[in-house]
């Protein structure tokens, strides 16, 4: 999988298709509709486009929020790039995209994907200034055009639908949980810092990470988790907070 920095200006040897979302997480129901959506469109012999916002328009709208996004853009990237999709775009949401209603963009950005066959789209997909429900506004601006349209249905796990807003809610509260619809162990990122020094006098020294504020944190306690370096991979304790 390749990451595209200009998509509407590429030529492309096959058709195309594509999805759009944030994905933040790329949680259970993400996890579902891509591999969907990758594997439809080999069986139409397109390749398939991922496309995704950078940064999250949650974050653009709001530069100081904290206790937000579920991991970083790498990591997402590097998640995706195991469902089986061929490129993945990373669309710069700026202030003149937050501008545009859902109509302006599927006709200035969705539609000028080169050789574009087939759009696949989430339940709750939504477009443009003040997040209008696209769906009716694309099919009547593809009804004359070769471009089929898919929806998939929300993913739900336990009763309950999985999304990015549920989990954030549930790192908070219940991290089992959280992992439960997450696919896999929460995992934080941040930056290693020096600490007071106390743990390698008393006991033996720990690493102390400092995650960027945007991130989304458990609540504060003791944890069992994995640390992993040089590719090596180590049980650990992990302390949240003081």
């Amino acid at each position: 999988m390749e990451t595209i920095k200009d998509l509407l200006n590429l030529k492309f040897e096959r058709d195309t298709s594509v999805a759009i979302g944030n994905f933040d997480g790329v949680h259970l129901g993400h996890q579902e509709l891509i591999k969907k959506f990758a594997t439809v469109s080999q069986s139409k012999n397109l390749e398939s486009i991922l496309v995704t916002f950078k940064p999250h328009p949650g974050v653009f709208f709001n530069e100081k929020i904290e206790d937000f996004l579920i991991q970083s853009y790498d990591e997402k990237k590097e998640l995706i790039n195991e469902l089986g999709v061929d490129q993945i775009f990373e669309c710069w949401f700026t202030e003149e995209l937050s501008r545009l209603t859902a109509s302006e963009f599927i006709e200035n950005y969705l539609l000028k994907i080169p050789n574009l066959k087939f759009i696949f789209l989430g339940h709750d997909f939504k477009l443009g200034h003040g997040k209008e429900n696209a769906v009716e506004i694309l099919k009547s601006a593809i009804k004359n055009q070769s471009i089929d349209l898919m929806e998939f249905d929300s993913y739900k796990k336990n009763e309950m639908i999985v999304s990015s807003s549920l989990i954030r809610d549930m790192i908070k509260k219940d991290i089992t949980i959280a992992n439960e619809y997450l696919g896999r162990p929460f995992a934080l990122t941040g930056k290693v810092i020096s600490g007071l020094g106390i743990g390698k006098k008393e006991l033996f020294a720990t690493i102390n990470i400092e995650p960027e504020k945007v991130f989304v944190k458990p609540s504060q306690g003791v944890y069992a988790g994995y640390v992993k370096i040089n590719n090596q991979q180590y049980d650990a304790v992990i302390n949240i907070g003081t």
